[in-house]
């Protein structure tokens, strides 16, 4: 039973690999990319959004075609993973992978293809359902096995 469910999570994170390599850069995706971005790193990103976290990472992700296109298909990957963890249920996997499927094309292109909405949104979910995840077991009376947060 866990070799299909591996399975399934590594035929997911191939398939966005595929899919996320063809995002193209778009919008304020070339400025981040281009010597505007590093000019926004170097005055520690004043007056631009307070996101400094999400722009640190839409700078590295700007970079490299590659490393964009890995951790988009990680992080989607890990999304549903850790919600399929969370709600315990075999058929969270198939709902989560049909609601990314039908996703509304505004939304899919303003939350995935695109490298900077990516980088504030996506990320956003990923760590707070890690974080929801580690204390999930807690609250279940469960204690984590590794102390990550300690």
């Amino acid at each position: 039973m866990k070799n299909i469910k591996k399975f399934r999570y590594i035929v997911t994170f191939i398939i966005l690999i595929f899919l996320c390599w063809m995002f193209p850069y778009t919008g304020d995706d070339w400025a981040w990319g281009s010597s505007i971005g590093i000019e926004r790193l170097n005055t520690w990103f004043d007056n631009y959004s307070g996101r400094y976290v999400g722009n640190l990472i839409v700078l590295a992700l700007t970079r490299s075609n590659l490393l964009k296109t890995i951790t988009m298909a990680f992080m989607l990957t890990g999304i549903i993973y850790f919600v399929e963890k969370l709600t315990r249920k075999k058929w969270t996997f198939y709902l989560s992978i049909l609601l990314m499927i039908f996703l509304p094309k505004a939304v899919f292109r303003q939350a995935i293809v695109w490298t900077s909405g990516f980088s504030n949104y996506v990320t956003s979910v990923f760590f707070t359902l890690i974080y929801v995840v580690y204390f999930y077991k807690i609250f279940e009376g469960e204690k984590p096995k590794q102390r990550y947060l300690h």
